[in-house]
């Protein structure tokens, strides 16, 4: 079992909701308990959903980055004021489910996932399973999910 003092690359997705927000604070909570560790904050822009929209188009996906983009401009200006140093932010297009879980761990060796346990699409959690019970079954690394207060 590994213990929480060895995680170095710490992967915190959020979605604006309230869970993530909580997850969020852990894991700055988690870095800033030991210097050396990385925060990498993620956001994904389900660009699946977006396409089966009715009213799918272009500018429709390109407003949808620029809120994400502002959303992680927002998460990382907080993580720099609780002190957070190694800090790395990413906004990715597609399947938030295999990009949490798959995609971005490999790419940056994340070893701890802290997500919340419920985003915000409750419609889609109903009928496909949530992203953090697939991120918690599918992953590599470990994840440390989170309740909301």
């Amino acid at each position: 079992m590994q213990s929480i003092h060895n995680y170095q690359h710490i992967l915190a997705p959020v979605d604006g909701s309230k869970e993530s927000e909580a997850a969020f604070a852990t894991a700055v909570e988690i870095v800033n308990n030991t210097p050396s560790r990385h925060l990498y904050i993620l956001n994904v822009v389900d660009t699946n959903k977006l396409k089966d929209a009715a009213h799918y188009s272009h500018e429709l996906e390109e407003n949808a980055i620029t809120q994400s983009k502002a959303l992680l401009e927002r998460f990382a200006t907080e993580a720099k004021q609780a002190g957070v140093t190694n800090l790395t932010v990413i906004s990715e297009t597609g399947n938030p489910k295999n990009i949490i879980a798959k995609v971005i761990p490999a790419q940056y060796d994340i070893d701890l996932i802290v997500i919340g346990a419920t985003g915000m699409n409750a419609v889609e959690r109903l009928m496909q399973g949530s992203v953090t019970e697939f991120v918690s079954r599918t992953s590599r690394v470990n994840t440390f999910i989170v309740h909301a207060d």
